[in-house]
């Protein structure tokens, strides 16, 4: 199991939100490249990084920080936010991103079918789900997509990485919703996907551990790493062991 954290990034600061409001931002002191340090200090897998402006708006704009993070550690990053073209992806990938996540876009099966034949496991599929049905636009959209139609045509397409969100728990310190994950991981074991949203303390490291799926890859954790709810250092131990 890999351990994500996370840095969302609001007009250049280190913010989050709950369950994907923008009217309930939390605000963090420092540059996102001061949090990408300290996480890669403490055994980070992967860092994770969002975009939020570009979510909504279809178009990098936090890009410069994002840069930095990539020129100034070595842990592999995670980018999604407003990633919409082929362009963003290629840019992405060219300046070291080692994995870029597609979501608004991802209902597109045109579009899936192509970025899948081109980058294959450089692409990771976000699929936020609010009462089932697939998000897009930061959250801001309903797609009317169910999830296991949803599932069927990523997988379909040929899909190797997923991360899963249940929006209802994203930034509220809750607890994931580890049996809705089980859910998604049953439904299509040919795709390794990404928890998100809920992590909320050590405990909850040690149950997202007992997932037996083999196709679980990984946890992202935000909000309880801001507020030293979890010790990066301490889960990635315990994972470890």
């Amino acid at each position: 199991m890999l351990l994500y954290p996370s840095i969302d990034i609001l007009d250049g600061k280190v913010v989050r939100l709950r369950r994907g409001d923008f009217a309930q931002v939390a605000e963090y002191p420092g540059e996102p490249v001061d949090y990408a340090r300290r996480w890669q200090e403490a055994g980070a897998d992967f860092i994770h990084v969002v975009d939020l402006d570009g979510a909504v708006h279809g178009e990098f704009k936090n890009f410069e920080y994002v840069r930095k993070i990539i020129d100034e550690t070595h842990t592999p990053v995670q980018l999604g936010g407003g990633v919409r073209t082929i362009e963003q992806i290629k840019t992405a990938l060219d300046i070291g991103v080692s994995r870029v996540i597609v979501g608004t876009r991802a209902v597109d099966k045109g579009f899936v079918k192509e970025i899948l034949s081109e980058f294959s496991s450089q692409i990771a599929i976000g699929m936020d789900v609010r009462d089932g049905l697939v998000q897009t636009h930061g959250w801001k959209k309903g797609s009317g997509v169910n999830q296991e139609d949803f599932l069927n045509h990523i997988a379909e397409m040929g899909a190797s990485y997923g991360v899963w969100t249940d929006i209802s728990k994203d930034g509220m310190l809750q607890g994931p919703n580890i049996e809705g994950l089980k859910e998604v991981l049953n439904l299509q074991p040919s795709i390794e996907f990404i928890l998100s949203g809920g992590m909320a303390n050590i405990e909850d490291v040690k149950k997202v551990l007992e997932i037996k799926e083999p196709n679980f890859n990984g946890t992202i954790i935000g909000r309880a790493l801001y507020e030293d709810k979890i010790n990066l250092k301490e889960a990635v131990e315990l994972v470890k062991k």
